[in-house]
């Protein structure tokens, strides 16, 4: 067996992040929403889903203002051919490698499970895509925190108020790791103990 790190808890990993994902999540006020993507575990409608492209479907149909949490709970490479995450205005959704109980709780609503941002290492392999609405209007807020992704993140078209990469690994497939389409603009970039290229 072996293992490997770094002199300082940088990029994707098991690392505590737990206090980052706390206050994104806490600047967003009560969550409506949790998905849970676990590739094992069995499904639970509404609460857990298998693929993270059913997880990124259900989330795409949300109405604007939600304030979301998206749980990647194992260490799982995802080789899926994602749609583009959807950021209306007042929307609010952190996609985020974390842990939680197996056991779901049938009295306890969906966005009140406990869950801690540590010890899962997903890999998501072809890259993220975020749109935000079109013309001027400027659409909600995303988290990206404890993923390593093997391609780039883009933010393809629309408008958005912030991009927040947090110990993140983002390998990237095209000059820009973290890549700004023609047209599109978003007010804020956060990137923080993250691992990628060039932006663009």
């Amino acid at each position: 067996s072996h293992a490997y790190g770094f002199s300082d808890s940088i990029g994707a990993g098991p690392s505590g992040r737990q206090a980052a994902a706390e206050a994104f999540v806490a600047a967003g006020g009560e969550v409506d929403w949790l998905m849970e993507v676990h590739q094992t575990r069995s499904p639970v409608i509404d609460q857990r889903v298998p693929h993270l492209k059913a997880a990124v479907e259900a989330w795409n149909q949300m109405p604007a203002g939600t304030h979301g949490v998206l749980l990647i709970t194992d260490s799982a490479r995802y080789a899926e051919m994602l749609p583009e995450i959807s950021l209306p205005p007042g929307s609010r959704l952190i996609v985020v490698a974390a842990d939680t109980s197996e056991e779901i709780d049938p009295n306890l609503p969906a966005a009140e499970r406990p869950w801690t941002a540590t010890l899962t290492r997903p890999c998501i392999l072809g890259g993220l895509t975020i749109a935000g609405p079109p013309g001027e209007t400027i659409g909600g807020d995303i988290g990206l925190n404890g993923l390593l992704i093997g391609g780039d993140v883009t933010l393809a078209a629309g408008r958005l108020n912030s991009i927040q990469i947090d110990r993140c690994t983002v390998t990237g497939q095209a000059a820009g790791h973290l890549s700004i389409g023609p047209g599109a603009r978003c007010r804020s970039v956060d990137i923080h103990a993250s691992r990628l290229g060039a932006l663009a």
